[in-house]
């Protein structure tokens, strides 16, 4: 035993633990790199022993230890011939002669070991400027063609000795990095070596394992051809780099399946990349396209799926900046800067296919509907050419996964901003998700995807580029949202589905906004005919739109089914109803809808919940606009559950608001309720409402003057003809003098308190009468002051004391209220409430004036109506219709302008207008317009009247062609009360119309037969004011007045409006 112990410490392995041991002489250094042929493991310790060396200089941490070693070296390196000015030979320097011999023996070890000391070497002397000039020496050595050579046996072995070719590229990476880059063109000349089986190199990715918990694990081929490939981005020249940058190969494996290396490497090649390529303005943007393919994008983002893991890998000093971010976070960052910015080659520039398209688009010589289809609907070609465009980006958009991360989300988001041309092209390729609602975490999340889209401002809208109307619809109402889906959600009785649901259409309706915002400011559009195509595309925008939500019954559904325990969707609903008013009215008042209930249940809890977290105002607002717009609120009739009307209940909660936007609002609403119900114009019912709220606002006990206003309005409301009449007698009877009929509604409400003021003090108690007295005291000190005629308010007074039974309460009516109780600032309130706009008249008092001046003012008040204007002789009516579309032809005055050519004094003009009413005729049938056949009714019993009447020597009344424009409005106007009447008069007195009958028959129609629409209480005045227009406007000539008085039309008229 002893002899063995002894045998061993005469053992080679013995030999190598003395040999391993620190180097502290120059001599010992030289003796160890000194060449040896001895291929026996000694030569391998050697080897070994400089290592250690190299790595004390290059990653030792005690500063003097290192600052010695690198001494003891930069002392060796003088003795060698390194240092002459000629370039040296390779025999200068001897760890290259044993590099030599290791290849030339087939000593694999040694060559791999001789391999990563001069690697390593390069690497501990290159940040040292004393070491410079021999790096440079040792690097042109090394590039030298037999020198090259060895090299190339590293690089062109098999693929499982990892062990020789990672060696070889750490010692190419070290070349081209040292100094700066001095050798780097030398390394790329000799690419047939240097680049030799490179992309075989970037694919190659088995590992070697440390041995050992707490080892650094060793990098694998792929991980030091990816640091020789970002060295060479870094460091050469513009022309080796493109020339690098060209060779698809190279990319391809480098983007290929980067989700399993290391986050080092995954960091540093985020960095090399932004960096050393994006940022190059020298590189083309062609080549950088080259390089992000669609491929090359769906391999980067499979990094948001990254999972980091702690593996001891050494990080470059470039990637230090990004190195306390996660992998996911990283690569989003770099992909959103990628895909978003047009310098870096993805995003598309407004290229030479755009500005062909613009000159299209300007051609002189085509028709002017062409040459603004800027915003219009396109053709099926160009749509085709527009949508080609950021084709890598489309297709990189398939494999994103927006609905399962959000950080993918953004990027998504963020492309469509930059190009919004994707979005219809995005969502008409993606056929894996249908939307059907089901409470899932990908639908939630696919959900909260298209509101984040639809929510998109519109600023990424290139103004330039032509829009089709399906991609424009896109934009605002994606594909998976159609009518069927959204129905479905609407009817689930899952909450979140129906609330999301909600949401997205809300967001749709806010995002058509916008858009017709942005086209009807357009710069582009500045000529007549533009501004007639803009108006074209708005609705034909809306239109579209329309189709695409679905029926608003599901909506009124939903919102009725919610109830107290759902306040987040009821008040979501509510505002979904409110917009459909807004922007889709003829689908909106199709259906009935009746809020008057939910208002006022709204009402009332907004008086109990003013706190600013309740949702009860804004569910409040919605109301309120859906009533201002709802033909079927029922203002006046009481409910079971409630003590007020709605509009008793709106009245006492607008007078305790501040003047904030909810009660401006709910202002408006009565004050429209007021103009609809009692034939108020609008700055009487502004009135009327300031009045009766500044009353309440010093009133002491609102309840019973709430029931005595409620109940006086309802039965207002029920007989306004009834009660203006008895106010105008009751002026005609005491010798007062009454405004003007439109002023009287003030009056005929006053004429109801003074119907019903015997009989409130029967029902209320004792302290009820005496609280009503006050406030009724008030109203008239005011209605005296601000509006009414001082005398009759006064008669007013006269007449309520006298019915009065309580005597206190005779006092209080009997004297002003400013003797006893406080006046309100009433200028002030009226100032700030119902100001007087630029078209409407001032109020009342500022217009009292003295007997004279008030005779002078009823007279010019009944000065006698002005004549109808004269022919224009120069007819414009002739040709004016050719140049406009044919609904704004109709809703203009074109069409009107031709008929009454009809009646023209020139036998010339109206053969003319004739020909002309028939050519527009024969264009109907193949008319897109969707009321073409009601109008070519119209037309042709026109035509059919003037055939049979000769136009040479016969006029057509006036009255007839007014009264054909007329009908050609309301034929286009499927709401318009008249509507049905004008249809049945087409189908049954035509084709040839009576001249002579033709005002009689109208008079009967309207006064003698009722409306056709149930749902609208003023419809009667409507058409009877519509038909006194008519007869206005019909009366012309000599010739009309004979018409009217064989007819006997005045007599009618005035029995009929005698006896209403």
């Amino acid at each position: 035993m002893k002899r063995r112990v002894e045998s061993r410490e005469e053992s080679p392995y013995s030999k190598r633990q003395k040999l391993t041991e620190e180097i502290s002489s120059v001599e010992q250094l030289q003796s160890l790199l000194a060449f040896d042929q001895d291929a026996t493991p000694v030569a391998r310790q050697k080897i070994q022993a400089v290592k250690n060396l190299l790595e004390i200089i290059a990653y030792g941490e005690d500063a003097e230890l290192r600052s010695s070693k690198k001494s003891l070296l930069l002392d060796y390196l003088k003795l060698q011939r390194l240092s002459q000015e000629e370039r040296p030979s390779s025999g200068a320097f001897e760890l290259l002669k044993t590099w030599s011999f290791a290849a030339q023996s087939n000593n694999e070890p040694l060559f791999a070991s001789v391999t990563a000391v001069l690697a390593l070497f390069l690497k501990a002397i290159s940040r040292h400027v004393e070491f410079r000039d021999f790096g440079r020496n040792i690097c042109y050595l090394i590039l030298q063609k037999d020198q090259l050579k060895i090299l190339e046996r590293g690089l062109t072995t098999q693929k499982t000795r990892d062990h020789l070719i990672c060696p070889s590229l750490r010692l190419l990476t070290e070349l081209v990095s040292f100094d700066g880059g001095s050798s780097a063109s030398h390394v790329y000349r000799a690419r047939e070596i240097t680049f030799k089986r490179f992309d075989t190199f970037l694919g190659l990715r088995n590992e070697v394992k440390a041995v050992g918990s707490g080892s650094r694990r060793k990098a694998s081929i792929r991980d030091n051809a990816l640091r020789y490939l970002f060295a060479n981005l870094r460091l050469q020249d513009q022309s080796t780099k493109i020339e690098i940058l060209s060779n698809g190969k190279f990319f391809r494996s480098v983007f290929q399946d980067i989700r399993e290396d290391t986050p080092s490497i995954i960091r540093e090649m985020l960095k090399v990349m932004k960096d050393y390529i994006l940022d190059d303005k020298k590189i083309p943007r062609r080549i950088k396209g080259r390089i992000f393919t669609d491929h090359a994008l769906a391999s980067l983002a499979t990094l948001y799926s990254y999972q980091t893991t702690d593996d001891g890998s050494e990080e470059d000093e470039h990637v230090q900046t990004v190195a306390n971010q996660t992998i996911p976070k990283a690569a989003h960052i770099f992909l959103l800067s990628l895909c978003t910015t047009p310098a870096y080659g993805i995003l598309l520039e407004k290229d030479d296919h755009h500005v062909e398209i613009e000159r299209e688009a300007e051609a002189p010589d085509e028709e002017p509907s062409a040459r603004h289809q800027d915003i219009s609907l396109l053709s099926k070609s160009r749509r085709k050419r527009v949508g080609a465009r950021n084709h890598n980006l489309a297709s990189f958009l398939q494999s994103l996964r927006p609905h399962a991360s959000q950080l993918q989300r953004d990027l998504v988001l963020a492309i469509f901003q930059a190009a919004p041309e994707l979005i219809s092209d995005y969502f008409s390729r993606k056929q894996t998700f249908s939307f059907e609602p089901k409470l899932t975490a990908t639908w939630i999340g696919y959900a909260a995807f298209l509101l984040s889209t639809i929510q998109l401002p519109i600023s990424g809208m290139d103004p330039l580029l032509p829009l089709s109307k399906s991609d424009l619809i896109e934009r605002i109402v994606p594909l998976p949202l159609s009518p069927k889906v959204l129905s479905r959600c609407f009817n689930q009785s899952i909450m979140i589905i129906r609330f999301l649901a909600v949401k997205l259409l809300c967001a749709a309706f806010d995002k058509l906004a916008q858009v017709l915002a942005f086209v009807q400011s357009s710069n582009r559009i500045t000529s007549g005919a533009s501004a007639r195509s803009r108006d074209t595309a708005i609705d034909e925008i809306v239109d579209e739109f329309g189709h695409r939500c679905p029926d608003m019954s599901h909506v009124i559904a939903l919102f009725r089914s919610c109830d107290a325990e759902t306040p987040v969707l009821r008040e979501a609903s509510a505002q979904l109803l409110c917009l459909y008013y807004q922007h889709l009215p003829q689908k909106a008042l199709v259906q009935k809808l009746d809020v008057s209930t939910a208002l006022l249940a709204s009402i009332n809890d907004a008086r109990l919940a003013r706190s600013e977290n309740s949702l009860e105002p804004l569910l409040l607002g919605h109301l309120v606009a859906i009533a201002a717009c709802s033909p079927d609120m029922r203002w006046f009739q009481k409910s079971d559950n409630h003590q007020l009307s709605l509009f008793g209940t709106g009245l006492e909660l607008y007078a305790t608001l501040p003047d904030d936007s909810l009660g401006r609002s709910l202002g408006n609403l009565l004050r429209s309720a007021f103009s609809e119900s009692f034939s108020m114009d609008a700055y009487q019912a502004k009135c009327l409402l300031a009045f009766l709220s500044t009353s309440l606002s010093v009133s002491q006990a609102l309840q019973p003057v709430l029931d005595f206003i409620d109940n006086c309005l309802a039965r207002l409301s029920k007989k306004v003809v009834k009660y203006f009449q008895d106010f105008l007698e009751l002026c005609a009877q005491n010798g007062l003098v009454a405004d003007q009929v439109k002023e009287s509604a003030i009056g005929a409400l006053l004429i109801v308190m003074m119907e019903q003021w015997p009989f409130v003090q029967e029902s209320m108690t004792a302290s009820d009468i005496q609280d009503l007295s006050r406030w009724f005291s008030c109203f008239l000190e005011t209605l005296a002051r601000q509006q009414e005629d001082p005398k009759f308010v006064q008669h007013a007074r006269t007449h309520l004391t006298s019915v009065t039974k309580d005597k206190q309460c005779k006092t209080i009516l009997a004297r002003c209220p400013n003797t006893d109780l406080p006046s309100p600032n009433f200028d002030l309130h009226l100032n700030t409430r119902i100001s007087p706009g630029p078209h409407q008249a001032a109020p009342p008092s500022s217009r009292m004036k003295s007997s004279s001046q008030q005779q002078e003012t009823e007279l010019d008040e009944w000065q006698p109506r002005s004549p109808p204007a004269p022919e224009n002789e120069n007819h414009p009516g002739l040709t004016k219709w050719k140049t406009l579309p044919l609904d704004d032809a109709i809703h203009t005055s074109a069409i009107a302008d031709l008929f009454l050519c009809l009646s023209s004094h020139h036998p010339s003009i109206r053969m003319q207008g004739l020909q002309h009413l028939r050519s527009l005729a024969q264009t109907l049938p193949s008319s897109s317009h969707p009321d073409h056949s009601s109008l070519y009714l119209l037309f042709g019993s026109l035509i059919e009247t003037a055939s049979i009447n000769d136009l040479s020597s016969c006029v057509i009344p006036y009255f007839a062609t007014a009264l054909a424009a007329r009908m050609a409005t309301i034929l286009t106007e499927p709401l318009h009360g008249l509507f049905e009447k004008i249809n049945t008069f087409l189908l049954k007195k035509g084709p040839v119309w009576d001249l002579h009958k033709l005002p009689s028959y109208w008079v009967d129609r309207v006064f003698l037969h009722t409306p056709t629409t149930d749902n609208d209480d003023g419809a009667v005045y409507k058409e009877q004011e519509w038909l006194l227009h008519l007869l206005i406007d019909g009366l012309r000539t000599a010739q009309d007045m004979e018409l009217y008085r064989k007819s006997h039309i005045l007599e009618k008229v005035m029995a009929a409006l005698g006896n209403g």
